[in-house]
């Protein structure tokens, strides 16, 4: 029980860490608005992928036919919501830090990121392939399934806050640089939702 918690927890560190539009978000927010609004763009995909791995671990062939089927709408929504949020970041004109404050609303950012995370059938794909290689399923757990996504859950927590906490104690930015970073990644972000609307396009077509 013990070995399945701790790949449990594995997993939750390994589906956080690769690159994407969440981790530029939580980046980009953590460094212009402090650590509270980078943890809590994690958290919103730390949601997500607990949805992710609920579904992977209960309900594999249903989820993975309805994402199959709507494959096309997703890429095209997500992509959209991806240009979106990219596209403000690019148009910023000027990175405003006030202590103590956040920059916006705990759920905007949550949502923010839980959306990146639901707009890449991707990401379902890595967390299955994920639970495969840790041969976490329903049929042969010791655990019950409400403690191994408490323990994913846990691992994307833990590397959010090591994120954050890096990104806030060890690098000391100029707001211009700030400015230019949050352009940047708002750049990266356009693409990323531009190749997501392409090839939900290109599917329907």
């Amino acid at each position: 029980m013990v070995f399945e918690l701790l790949k449990a927890l594995f997993i939750g560190i390994v589906v956080a860490a690769p690159v994407g539009p969440v981790l530029l978000l939580v980046i980009q927010k953590t460094l212009c608005h402090g650590r509270r609004d980078g943890m809590y763009a994690g958290l919103g995909s730390m949601v997500a992928d607990n949805i992710y791995a609920a579904c992977g671990i209960l309900a594999l062939s249903v989820v993975r036919s309805f994402i199959s089927a709507h494959e096309a709408l997703i890429m095209i929504a997500g992509g959209a919501l991806v240009f979106i949020v990219g596209l403000s970041m690019v148009k910023k004109k000027e990175i405003v830090k006030t202590p103590g404050e956040t920059g916006n609303s705990w759920w905007s950012n949550a949502l923010q990121t839980m959306g990146c995370a639901f707009s890449n059938p991707s990401a379902f794909a890595f967390m299955l392939a994920m639970l495969a290689l840790c041969k976490i399923d329903s049929g042969s757990l010791i655990s019950p399934v409400w403690l191994i996504l408490i323990f994913i859950a846990a691992g994307e927590f833990l590397y959010w806050m090591f994120v954050t906490f890096a990104l806030t104690h060890f690098l000391k930015i100029s707001d211009s640089l700030l400015l230019k970073i949050s352009r940047i990644g708002g750049g990266v972000m356009l693409v990323f939702g531009i190749v997501l609307l392409f090839k939900g396009l290109m599917i329907v077509l």
